[in-house]
């Protein structure tokens, strides 16, 4: 077979790192922790932290069973070892990205050891922007798709003549996908083991009698191991707590989730945006449609039993989220470098016209803001960007569309997500900032601490300022019709409230926009001074 051609191989000569390590720069140095899930998470660690309980998470002083803790040790064992900080927690995602990245390829290489693997193609279509923002973002789903993919070469190994080593690893990668995110794991890794016969072509060994004894073995130690957690955690926890980790955080979501709750058919639309800028790229397509049915080779097969299966019960499933998808990503990828193998090199010319017209879209709107907010009278973030990055994208779109032979369309296709991310973190470091970084509310918030005056807050409390200000006691939950009682019960005390108006019946002591709102921080026994405002 003849080497692969070094134009397809984008990421080859180590060049994906050295973009990846750009990413992660920028997102540490120009993004602040994102409310609620960021803030909330680093929340949850350092109240483990100060409480010295690696067992049970807990938020706001009460247990927290809506994640279990892999990821919150992975935070706490960090800070063991570099001492608190928040440079680590937001390195775990990306961390756990490139584990991804490397078990993807040898993924690929197992299933496929020629061309495939050796072309690095499946990597390239890794580089959409769910995968890329959302892997610089504190959240559970790298964690979760390296667990899959762990899970995926257990299955691999255990077809390829290896099933006692398959099987202890395929059992020990549900084991921590369950640590990591509960039962959902299933739904990714379980697919393919059931539908081997279909995927392999081939009987094994045995017979698949065999075969799904060890499926059924690796399930009972991977749930085994989730139970050795979850029984002492339930114990220490309360009934509340049992109940809730063992049945609400995963029989119960499916039925109706308590969050998140979108319709069946919610994922469908979004697919184009997920799968950006392959989804506009015809080779693509192209190869897809050309997949035969009775085509023998493995690894096209080995994904679609894998995807299939899981979007369907994902889109059952009643909560959802867009990125409840980035487990299926590396597994598409592997499809996608498949299926345009062989026409990658029938690429024509205007292949990335539709990406480029999609970028220079995003430009035109970014230059045109301020004249449609003058014409429209609208409110808008929009003229807050500066229009140079408008101009960006529109001669990043300008060379997208230049002609390139097929091989090199496939590079410049693999770095518009992460060159739009970087755009969007310098365009809009300061609007961000603006919104989201409750930093000096923390910090207001840890002085009143110190000076042992009550905290409460108005509505559910997400965790958004304790890490942030190193707090060490609970805020107390208000309604918004206790709020008088419980100022005239707590006369040295504070309120914090989020309002989507930005008018006050009283004046605040601190005030700053806030997502789609604002928030603020009210004394009891007001004094006679004017509110701090952050803008």
């Amino acid at each position: 077979m003849p080497a692969a051609d070094p134009a397809a191989r984008p990421w080859g000569s180590w060049w994906w790192l050295i973009l990846w390590g750009l990413l992660v720069a920028l997102a540490l140095a120009l993004r602040p922790l994102l409310p609620v899930d960021e803030t909330r998470y680093l929340s949850v660690a350092w109240e483990m932290w100060q409480r010295d309980d690696w067992l049970v998470p807990y938020l706001n002083g009460a247990p927290y069973s809506d994640k279990p803790p892999l990821l919150f040790w992975s935070m706490l064992l960090g800070w063991r070892i570099f001492g608190v900080n928040e440079w680590w927690p937001r390195l775990l995602s990306p961390l756990f990205g490139l584990a991804v990245v490397f078990l993807l390829m040898r993924l690929a290489r197992r299933l496929s050891p020629g061309e495939l693997a050796q072309a690095n193609t499946p990597l390239t279509f890794l580089s959409g922007p769910l995968w890329v923002a959302y892997s610089t973002v504190v959240l559970f789903d790298t964690l979760l798709a390296a667990c899959v993919l762990v899970a995926l070469l257990g299955v691999v190994d255990a077809w390829q003549g290896r099933p006692g080593r398959g099987w202890l690893i395929y059992g020990a990668a549900i084991g921590l996908g369950v640590l990591a995110k509960g039962p959902v794991v299933l739904v990714h890794v379980l697919p393919c083991a059931l539908l081997a016969p279909w995927w392999a072509t081939t009987s094994r060994p045995g017979g698949w009698d065999r075969w799904y004894l060890g499926v059924a073995l690796g399930l009972a130690l991977g749930a085994a191991l989730g139970l050795a957690w979850a029984i002492p955690a339930g114990v220490r926890g309360g009934p509340d707590y049992q109940r809730a980790i063992l049945w609400e955080q995963s029989a119960g979501r499916v039925a109706t989730a308590f969050a998140h709750q979108r319709p069946w058919w919610w994922y469908l639309p979004l697919l184009p945006l997920v799968l950006f800028p392959w989804s506009l790229w015809p080779p693509l397509w192209r190869g897809l449609a050309g997949l035969r049915r009775e085509s023998t080779e493995i690894a096209p097969r080995f994904a679609l039993a894998c995807i299939m299966p899981a979007v369907i019960v994902l889109s059952l499933i009643s909560g959802k989220q867009v990125h409840y998808l980035m487990p299926l990503l590396p597994v598409f990828a592997i499809l996608a470098a498949a299926a345009s193998r062989g026409t990658v090199e029938q690429a024509r010319s205007w292949d990335t016209a539709a990406a480029a017209m999609l970028l220079a879209s995003g430009g035109g709107l970014l230059l045109a803001s301020p004249l449609l907010q003058r014409e429209t009278g609208a409110e808008s973030w929009l003229p807050q960007i500066p229009r140079i990055w408008g101009l960006v994208l529109v001669v990043g779109a300008l060379l997208l569309a230049l002609p390139r032979p097929p091989s090199r369309q496939m590079v410049a296709l693999s770095l518009v997500s992460p060159a739009l991310l970087i755009v969007m973190h310098l365009a809009g470091t300061g609007l961000i900032r603006r919104i989201y970084d409750l930093r000096p509310a923390a910090l207001l918030l840890k002085r009143a601490e110190e000076a042992g005056r009550p905290v409460a807050f108005v509505g559910k409390y997400q965790g958004q300022f304790h890490f942030l200000g190193h707090l060490e006691r609970p805020f107390e939950p208000v309604t918004r019709d206790s709020v008088p009682e419980w100022m005239a019960n707590h006369p040295d005390g504070l309120v914090i409230r989020q309002q989507s108006s930005r008018t006050f019946s009283t004046t605040p002591l601190f005030v700053q926009p806030y997502r789609d709102g604002v928030m603020g921080i009210w004394e009891a026994t007001p004094a006679d001074k004017s509110p701090t405002v952050t803008k």
